[in-house]
């Protein structure tokens, strides 16, 4: 961490996209099918933002009607009460 710049570590490293194991994506689907909104409750880092893509791409796969972001930073009854 403390021999690169905060940029090389932040904003320009590099990402890339394993694909997700077929049972993941095949229960991700099958709830998404029977959900009416699909709210992401990811980390508010590149990793959580990969991810949450990646969950959009798979139930917009399927017709997802809608999503919701619920943000937090913490995982305490207070925290996660604020982020809905």
């Amino acid at each position: 961490w403390e021999a690169s710049p905060p940029r090389d570590l932040l904003v320009d490293a590099p990402v890339r996209r394993v694909a997700t194991s077929g049972v993941v994506v095949k229960t991700l689907r099958e709830a998404c099918r029977r959900a009416a909104v699909v709210v992401l409750c990811l980390d508010w880092d590149r990793e959580g933002e990969a991810i949450a893509f990646e969950v959009i791409d798979v139930a917009n796969s399927v017709g997802a009607p809608r999503f919701a972001r619920a943000t937090f930073s913490a995982v305490t009854p207070v925290d996660v009460r604020r982020a809905f």
